[in-house]
This record gives structure tokens, C-alpha cells and sequence, in this order.
């Protein structure tokens, strides 16, 4: 699941705090310069305690994995491309480190693949099934 669909699971007021808090908009009109004070009249909370408290659940707990996941997989790919640029410059410690690079995405993608067909056969819906023949 990514953020936006993680964030949709949560009320507004917390998926608005989250976003405020991380820097995190998807909606490129947003306000992203608010004071924590003209954040709390926005959401039309007088404190921050409801918040501080929800810090410490699971669901923030996976909220903030869920970001710092598509961080992870943003830098991934800027490094990733940072080595393909020296490797094709024949920088020899960047072709190995290429080469690394391509078996983890491999065993990301098998490991995708596989979590794919458990959950098919899992949710088994004939409406729903492919015809592959």
C-alpha cells in the first residue's frame, strides 16, 4: 500500500497531521508553510496532546514505515541511477555494485510477484479472475 492510500484509512484531522508534520502534500495547492498554531486552527484542534498521543499507536507506527518506504525506494532509484552513470563510465567498484543492485531488484520483484499470486489465490473471485488461455 502506498502513502496516499495508507493515508485514506486514517480520519482527516490525523491524515492531516501526519502530512503537516512530515511535509508531506499531495495536492500541490496545499499550504505547506504553516505555524504549528495556524496548523491547530486549520484542523480546528485547540492542542497538541490528541496527536502526541496518537504518535505512539500502531497505526502512526505504520504510517510513518509506509513513508519512510517510499523514501527508501526514492533514494534507491537516485543511487541507483548514480551508479548505472558511473558503471557505463567504466567505473569498476560501480559495475559491481550495479551488478548487486540488479539481484536485490530481482529478488524485490520475485518476492512482489510471488505476495501477488498468494493474495489472487487468497481473494479467488471468479468476477474477478484473468482468462489466460
Amino acid at each position: 500500500m502506498n502513502l496516499r492510500d495508507a493515508l485514506k484509512q486514517v480520519p482527516l484531522t490525523k491524515s492531516r497531521y501526519f502530512q503537516w508534520k512530515h511535509s508531506v502534500y499531495f495536492n500541490l495547492t496545499a499550504k505547506t508553510d504553516r505555524t504549528p498554531e495556524e496548523f491547530l486552527k486549520y484542523v480546528g484542534i485547540s492542542n497538541f496532546k490528541p496527536f502526541e498521543l496518537w504518535e505512539s499507536s500502531t497505526e502512526y507506527a505504520y504510517l510513518f514505515a509506509v513513508l519512510i518506504k517510499e523514501r527508501y525506494n526514492n533514494d534507491f532509484l537516485d543511487v541507483y541511477n548514480l551508479v548505472v552513470d558511473k558503471a557505463k563510465n567504466g567505473d569498476e567498484k560501480s559495475i559491481l555494485l550495479m551488478l548487486k543492485l540488479k539481484n536485490e531488484l530481482d529478488a524485490m520483484v520475485k518476492q512482489g510477484i510471488t505476495k501477488t499470486i498468494d493474495n489472487r489465490t487468497k481473494n479467488t473471485d471468479s468476477a474477478d479472475e484473468f482468462d489466460l488461455s
